[in-house]
């Protein structure tokens, strides 16, 4: 039975916490590959400073040398904000054979009882998490998967903000991706 993680999120834009998430999670839970999912717009934020398209091209330059991370479009597709419930079960029927974790940072771990079907979500997937507070809550949750590794508090909106007030953003995104960030002037203009 293959075991594959479910990476979703925005991704606006991916950084160095993402990328972090994806390779401990990878080697911890021996994971055979994991699938990484932008969302079209997510249902549970106001989107600010968004980059559309640019937010793909950004993920394939990422994840490009990260051989076991495969694109999936199955939520960008529907052009329309879709529940992570509604995407396990496609998957679910897509890869009958396969046991799905789902990787979230602890900071969607304290929200997750206001996600869609959130006890529906933990029946149907493995819930793997990253740490992402300084006040870690990992003592309060028994019942899901702690990946360990380093706490890495960047954001996509700090990241944002510094390309905003013409800030360096070394470090903080993959090189690919600061370079694409750059020569395309994006989050520049944004109010």
């Amino acid at each position: 039975m293959k075991k594959i993680g479910l990476f979703g999120g925005t991704f606006d834009p991916i950084h160095i916490g993402h990328i972090r998430a994806l390779i401990e999670s990878f080697e911890q839970l021996k994971l055979d590959y994991i699938l990484v999912i932008p969302n079209y717009l997510p249902p549970h934020k106001k989107v600010k400073n968004f980059a559309g398209e640019h937010r793909i091209r950004m993920l394939e330059l990422a994840i490009k040398d990260l051989n076991f991370c495969k694109l999936s479009f199955i939520e960008y597709e529907r052009k329309r904000p879709v529940y992570t419930v509604e995407t396990i079960k496609m998957l679910k029927k897509r890869y009958k054979e396969a046991e799905f974790f789902l990787i979230i940072g602890e900071d969607s771990l304290r929200d997750f009882h206001t996600w869609y079907k959130p006890e529906e979500i933990k029946k149907l997937v493995n819930i793997a998490v990253y740490p992402r507070l300084k006040n870690s809550i990992k003592l309060l949750y028994k019942d899901v998967y702690w990946i360990e590794g380093p706490l890495i508090t960047v954001s996509s909106t700090e990241i944002k903000e510094k390309v905003k007030n013409k800030l360096s953003i070394f470090g903080l995104v993959p090189f690919l991706v600061e370079d694409y960030i750059i020569k395309n002037k994006i989050y520049v203009d944004e109010k």
